[in-house]
């Protein structure tokens, strides 16, 4: 399916440029790395409701449950976005930890744009340093498991506690609906940059199959029909000026 927009250029001249906007792509996934007994039934639901409402395709361990851990990880790479939910229990858990660590690995490589730290009722610094009541959990796994993957462990959790993301405190001034809903903004953010980035050098075509950009669309065109939100492209004023000529319209 494609989306058209359609203008009708101001003044005499009321000739139609016909905008094709592109075919439409595949719904953007989102990972999601959680600990299951923390919030399988509590934020995560509610979480993957909202964002799949805004068309985005939600990614968790459910969805492959019986498959080598090796699997999950492709699941990872396929993703445009991984949101890791830090909860009180979640050092207790070797496969998010493993999760965390193949999340660093896409990151570094670029095989995954971004990743959005959510802090449920623990401290950002605690998971950083793997301290306090958050950093307990963590001494079970450190007496079971070698020290180089303990280490890729620690590496990995540094790593992605560093970059910017949401905090929800256990006295939280907001609901946890309204928290949600912060998340859910956070990716759209995202997945809008991701979306730049892949569109960056691609442009409509006029009906007539020439490029145009367009800029400061109420400055020069009327909207005719509008079927879907459309992304704004890069400013070059002397595109519209070559095809506000070709069209005959004059300054």
């Amino acid at each position: 399916q494609t989306t058209l927009i359609v203008f009708s250029l101001r003044g005499k001249n009321r000739s139609k440029v016909v905008c094709e906007m592109g075919k439409s792509k595949k719904r953007p996934q989102v990972f999601i790395n959680f600990r299951g007994k923390d919030e399988r039934h509590k934020l995560l639901p509610h979480l993957k409701h909202h964002l799949e409402r805004r068309n985005v395709k939600v990614f968790t361990d459910e969805e492959a449950t019986g498959e080598l851990v090796e699997n999950l990880f492709k699941h990872i790479r396929r993703s445009q976005i991984v949101i890791v939910i830090f909860s009180i229990n979640y050092l207790e858990s070797r496969w998010c930890l493993d999760e965390l660590v193949e999340v660093q690995k896409c990151l570094e490589t670029e095989k995954l744009a971004f990743v959005i730290p959510i802090f449920y009722k623990v401290e950002p610094s605690h998971v950083k340093k793997q301290s306090g009541k958050f950093g307990a959990r963590f001494t079970s796994l450190k007496e079971n498991y070698r020290k180089s993957r303990i280490k890729k462990w620690k590496k990995a959790l540094r790593f992605v506690a560093k970059s910017i993301g949401l905090t929800y405190e256990k006295r939280s001034s907001i609901s946890e609906f309204d928290f949600i809903m912060k998340i859910v903004d956070r990716v759209d953010i995202a997945l809008n940059k991701i979306a730049s980035m892949d569109d960056g050098n691609s442009f409509p075509e006029t009906s007539r199959g020439e490029s145009l950009l367009i800029p400061e669309l109420a400055q020069f065109f009327e909207p005719v029909i509008i079927n879907n939100i459309m992304q704004a492209w890069p400013v070059f004023h002397h595109h519209l000026l070559k095809e506000k000529e070709r069209l005959g319209e004059k300054d």
